[in-house]
């Protein structure tokens, strides 16, 4: 009787062995997963903001008075609130 408890907890054992190893090997394909995404997502931003950074110094060139005078009034807005606070 004692031979059967002990294979009867030895599979046991096993079994949860096992079972730790599936939920490790899932939480380290989840983790690549989160890892793959998160570096599309930096790459994409950083994609926006080469885009947005072309743009502006397009519209700076095409219109340079214009662009200092909104970078002026900009900058007196927020010195304005900067003050309130």
């Amino acid at each position: 009787m004692s031979s059967t408890k002990t294979s009867d907890t030895m599979q046991r054992m096993d079994a949860l062995k096992d079972s730790v190893r599936d939920f490790v090997h899932s939480g380290q394909d989840k983790a690549g997963d989160l890892k793959d995404k998160a570096f599309d997502i930096k790459e994409q931003a950083f994609d926006a903001g080469a885009q947005a950074l072309t743009r502006t110094r397009e519209v700076i060139k095409l219109h340079p008075i214009a662009s200092v005078a909104v970078a002026f009034g900009i900058g007196y807005i927020v010195m304005r609130v900067a003050r309130l606070v």
